[in-house]
This record gives structure tokens, sequence and C-alpha cells, in this order.
């Protein structure tokens, strides 16, 4: 039995650094995403993690709880995009995190989905793509951010 649980450790040990060190990237794209909509860090915002069970689909699925918590932890206010999508309304905040070429990519979307009277979409405020590296020390680090749209709200 120690066997097969020191093997069942040592094949869990990455999943676990990489969903960490995941975890830390995506507050720092939150945390960048808030203050270029000019947002006060504690905010309320839905978070939703692409790509969702169904590839094809272009809505998010709900955060891990733990990261969640960790965000909490930062002072911030996340929610689980379901909790915007059931109200039809809210900031959304969608992150899609894609390995390429021994790096990171994280494919970022910041929304407002809050349906106003004759409206009937959402407001995409900006899009884009962050170039993630490792820095020295071992943690990822936001290299660059190579902006797709972008229409900033009037505050």
């Amino acid at each position: 039995m120690r066997p097969l649980t020191i093997c069942l450790l040592a094949l869990l040990w990455p999943a676990t650094v990489h969903g960490e060190a995941e975890s830390a990237v995506i507050h720092s794209i939150v945390l960048t995403e808030l203050i270029s909509m000019k947002m006060p860090i504690n905010s309320a915002f839905c978070l939703a993690m692409l790509p969702a069970t169904d590839i094809n689909s272009d809505e998010g699925t709900d955060p891990p709880p733990g990261l969640l918590a960790l965000l909490v932890r930062k002072g911030m206010r996340p929610q689980k995009v379901s909790t915007c999508d059931k109200a039809h309304k809210g900031n959304v905040i969608s992150i899609e995190m894609v390995e390429k070429d021994g790096g990171l990519a994280a494919k970022v979307s910041f929304v407002d989905i809050t349906l106003y009277p004759g409206l009937h979409v959402g407001t995409l405020w900006h899009r884009g793509v962050y170039q993630l590296r490792k820095s020295s020390r071992g943690n990822w680090v936001i290299e660059s951010y190579i902006c797709e749209f972008n229409e900033p709200p009037l505050r």
C-alpha cells in the first residue's frame, strides 16, 4: 500500500504545483484587468474559465473553489460566472490558459453582461492575450499584453 501512495503523490505533485502557479498568474491577470478598467480592487466581478466542458462553447465554467478563495484572501470579490449568468448582470472576466512553446499564454476578455432596457446583448470592453514567462525564481510573470479590442467605459 505504501508504494502505491508514494506513486500517487509523485503523479499528483506536478498538477498541484502547476495549479498553484496558475492561481498566482490568474490573480495577477485579474488585478491588471481591474486596474485597466479603473475599478477598485475590491469590485465585484464574475470569473469564467475557458475552455468549458464543451470545447465549442463560448461560455466559461466556474473556477475552482480554491482559486476563488485565493482571490478573496487577496482582497478581491470574485463570484462564479454561473452567478452572473443567472442574474444576467455583472462584469465577467474570462480567462483561457494555453501552454505555448514551453510558456503560457492567457486569452482574456472583460465583458459587462448586464442587459439594460433596449439592449439585448452585453458589452465587450476589451479582449487580449497575456504572454507569460517563468522568472529566474521559477514564478510565472506577465511578460507582455497584446490588445485585440479595447473600448474603455466612460467614467
